[in-house]
């Protein structure tokens, strides 16, 4: 069901290593750690029941605002294609293509790419319901802010929805992933103008140049294109210099200029607001973190 590729521009750093470059022994670094919890946390929010609400804050609107300005997939002509790049663990993508789109999804974390073919091949493509689900603990090992321990050692079974479920109503080209950063890989001249609409969920904010950024979203849509945009302005990488010895370019500017540099970009803001969302959260701890997203559908003139 997942096609999973390498693109050739796609950073070494990015490639899986052999297997006889493994360190017997070897511990996971805090940060690798961090990183697996992360996709624990991301599992409950993208494929178990318990995410369904945070899923319903954003995906649901955005796939609403794209059926609005562009319509899917009808036999005989081709299937729109549209781009979600930051495709985490998968769900949106499969969410559109169910829709009937043809999707391409884009992610840079192997973390987060061999999780999602997991789900989505591997689960997804059970021949029994009890092979095709997994029970994960993503809240386990969080220590603070718990009211009960029943609270932390709680499982999430997922997927709620198998993949091969969705993958019924997926149109002619179906679902694809891949594999690089997001600049890097579709800044090449064979992506120019080649998708009808790019969908970015908690996105933009997560690269060095967001200016650079939307550019590339407005050279990849063809005339016409629709760019769905939900997401705050977290910027990743600024405070990257205290973790991070070297410098990583972060270009940190508000909500109005990256509008303005849309608008500079051939765009036209047909629809904005604001939808207020969480990410990943934890709903039995005493602490919550909300955004106020920002939300927007532009057309490429």
């Amino acid at each position: 069901m997942l096609a999973l590729y390498e693109s050739d521009d796609a950073p070494t750093h990015l490639r899986i290593p052999p297997a006889n470059d493994a360190q017997p022994g070897c511990r996971p670094t805090p940060g690798e750690a961090e990183k697996v919890r992360y996709v624990l946390r991301n599992l409950s929010r993208d494929w178990s029941a318990e995410g369904a609400a945070e899923r319903g804050d954003c995906y649901a609107p955005m796939i609403a605002s794209l059926r609005a300005r562009l319509a899917p997939y009808a036999p005989p002509g081709p299937a729109p294609r549209i781009l979600v790049p930051g495709a985490g663990l998968g769900r949106l993508c499969c969410e559109c293509a169910s829709a009937g789109y043809a999707t391409e999804g884009n992610e840079c974390s192997y973390y987060m790419l061999l999780t999602s073919s997991f789900v989505m091949n591997v689960l997804g493509g059970a021949e029994d319901a009890e092979q095709g689900r997994a029970t994960v603990h993503p809240w386990v090992l969080s220590t603070c802010n718990n009211v009960a321990v029943a609270d932390a050692l709680r499982p999430a079974h997922v997927p709620d929805v198998s993949a091969g479920e969705l993958a019924a109503t997926m149109p002619p080209g179906g679902l694809g992933m891949a594999a690089g950063d997001f600049a890097e890989v579709y800044r090449a001249p064979e992506h120019a103008e080649s998708f009808d609409a790019v969908l970015t969920c908690f996105f933009i904010d997560c690269s060095h140049n967001i200016l650079d950024t939307v550019d590339i979203v407005a050279a990849i849509l063809k005339p016409g294109g629709v760019w769905v945009n939900h997401g705050p302005l977290l910027y990743h990488w600024a405070d990257a210099h205290t973790y991070i010895d070297g410098h990583e370019l972060s270009i940190e500017v508000p909500l109005e200029s990256v509008k303005a540099a849309a608008v500079a970009a051939g765009f036209e803001i047909v629809e904005e607001g604001w939808r207020p969302c969480s990410y990943a959260d934890d709903v039995r701890s005493m602490m919550h973190t909300r955004y106020d997203c920002a939300t927007w559908t532009m057309v490429k003139r």
